[in-house]
């Protein structure tokens, strides 16, 4: 990272592009701006409910930093407040919402500033605000990482989405079936029911069929409240007129049913509950986290809050550190840890943290998934 910098993960819910005034390339130009092969901009934009409130986080060590809500003539509608979330030693993290936002077309546009250098600047791609009825064939896209990423800080508990215009969204069975065939007489012995959905975009533009991809990639991907894993990556097809595409994709969806007598799946389709997030922010000295009866803990993730250096002793009674016992500084902020068999999975139990030193707060995240014996 350089001495003064702003970014702006393109895993946001909104797209923003580096006005650096550098030769033209993808991530330094908004989609109104490019030319390719002659082609002209499609009149398509992203766009949001009036009702939706929409999270942004940027990094940045300049001295100065203002977002902006823009017109389309790049004129400022209202300046935007934010907060910095959490520090680390080169950058802080900062995020703002936006809400309540009049019907319409926007951009937003984020700058940072310090004395006697250029300003960064990023603008983001034009997203429109739009009523309820405008959204019959929209689909719900939801996404976010259980561990930080490059330039974005999953311990602030933010999440991503944005709306996807659908063309087609139709069932497709699959999975796998294992037989045996004595002297003629087949018999099943094994077979794993999949939910596999076709899906079909409506015209975008490029950067949100962008998005669609590299969010498919995150631990957490979600449409209409479902979770999806894409086990084959969706493919773009260009229109041949405008800067815009069509995307296609096949998604597995997650609660998988499995039917096969000696196998314990992590899976309990009646359910919607399949996964449970139970978490502290700030924590200090002494906490507990709930495991939930029926539900197997898989993963421990903690970040750094304060103070320099923090000892966090994790055990399965008060005070006690049989699952680990670590520190966690500046050069590393964060523990993740995966568990296996830690509790009886139709019990649960708890997980009793300690936290110490000068200042110390942690913020702690479990991963818990139901199961089901079948």
């Amino acid at each position: 990272m350089s001495d003064k910098t702003l970014i702006i993960s393109p895993l946001n819910s909104i797209t923003f592009k580096e006005d650096n005034g550098k030769m033209q390339v993808y991530d330094n130009t908004l989609s109104e701006d490019f030319v390719y092969d002659g082609k002209v901009n499609s009149p398509v934009v992203q766009r949001f409910k009036n009702t939706d409130e929409i999270t942004i986080q940027f990094i940045s060590n300049m001295t100065t930093n203002k977002v902006e809500l823009l017109d389309l003539d790049n004129n400022t509608v209202s300046i935007v407040s934010f907060v910095e979330k959490s520090t680390y030693s080169e950058f802080s993290v900062y995020e703002f919402i936006l809400s309540a936002l009049v019907s319409g077309c926007y951009k937003v546009r984020v700058t940072g500033s310090e004395i006697g250098e250029d300003d960064v600047v990023w603008i983001s791609e034009t997203f429109k605000i739009a009523n309820e009825d405008e959204f019959s064939n929209y689909l719900k896209v939801e996404y976010y990482n259980l561990d930080n990423m490059a330039y974005l800080d999953y311990s602030t508990g933010i999440k991503h989405f944005f709306w996807i215009n659908s063309r087609v969204f139709k069932y497709k069975p699959a999975g796998e079936i294992d037989t045996y065939n004595n002297l003629g007489n087949v018999q099943k012995t094994r077979e794993v029911i999949q939910r596999v959905w076709s899906f079909e975009s409506e015209e975008l533009p490029l950067h949100l069929a962008i998005k669609f991809i590299e969010s498919s990639a995150l631990d957490v991907f979600m449409i209409n409240d479902k979770a999806y894993v894409t086990e084959d990556k969706p493919e773009i097809e260009d229109l041949d007129n405008r800067y815009s595409v069509t995307i296609t994709a096949e998604l597995t969806q997650k609660n998988v049913i499995g039917l096969n007598s000696t196998h314990i799946q992590v899976i309990d389709p009646t359910q919607d509950d399949m996964v449970k997030n139970p978490s502290i922010e700030g924590a200090a000295g002494n906490v507990t986290i709930p495991v939930s009866a029926g539900y197997v803990l898989r993963h421990i993730t903690i970040f750094k809050k304060t103070g320099s250096v923090v000892t966090i002793k994790a055990g399965t009674t008060p005070a006690g550190n049989d699952i680990f016992e670590e520190t966690l500084d500046n050069i590393t902020p964060k523990l993740n840890i995966t568990v296996t068999e830690l509790f009886e999975e139709t019990v649960g139990g708890t997980l009793y943290f300690n936290i110490s030193g000068v200042g110390a707060t942690a913020s702690i995240y479990t991963w818990q998934e139901q199961f089901k014996i079948i």
